[in-house]
């Protein structure tokens, strides 16, 4: 059996000291820009809801949101129907960007369980059902569908 010389010894260590510290920069790099793409969703969510919630701002929401069953087809006036699918715009943006943090895995599953309960009920209200064409991804409005148990004849339901 040959013995290994205290030089090749050092050089071998000093490799797998090299290679480990590149193993360790690849993961921090690929957690990095996970969190990045994560910080975009977040910033391009942000933005969004913030345009969405701009023309709500005062008694108008707050007063639609205290009627009794606020949904679409219980709307006559024009004005608050057409509040009402603001909000309804905005939740579907809230919960479009759960859903992509829950994919990106910082959302933690018990918590998407919530948010997850909530965005069927939205999407089995057939009438809702046509905004989340609008404001969801196609993977998130795919997760939903397998999920659905509402028949809808809305064409992308």
């Amino acid at each position: 059996m040959r013995k290994i010389n205290k030089r090749d010894l050092i050089q071998l260590s000093g490799m797998v000291g090299i290679i480990g510290s590149l193993i360790f920069v690849g993961l921090e790099m690929r957690q990095s820009q996970r969190i990045a793409i994560a910080a975009q969703v977040q910033a391009r969510s942000d933005a969004g809801m913030a345009f969405l919630m701009a023309p709500l701002e005062g008694n108008f929401q707050a007063a639609i949101l205290k009627q009794e069953n606020p949904e679409l087809k219980n709307m006559t006036d024009t004005q608050d129907r057409k509040l009402l699918e603001q909000i309804i715009a905005w939740r579907i943006t809230s919960l479009n960007n759960a859903w992509q943090q829950h994919v990106f895995g910082f959302l933690p599953e018990a918590t998407f369980e919530q948010v997850s309960r909530r965005s069927l009920m939205m999407f089995e209200r057939c009438e809702e059902r046509a905004f989340f064409d609008r404001w969801a991804t196609v993977d998130f409005i795919a997760y939903l569908k397998r999920r659905s148990v509402a028949e809808c004849d809305h064409p992308g339901g």
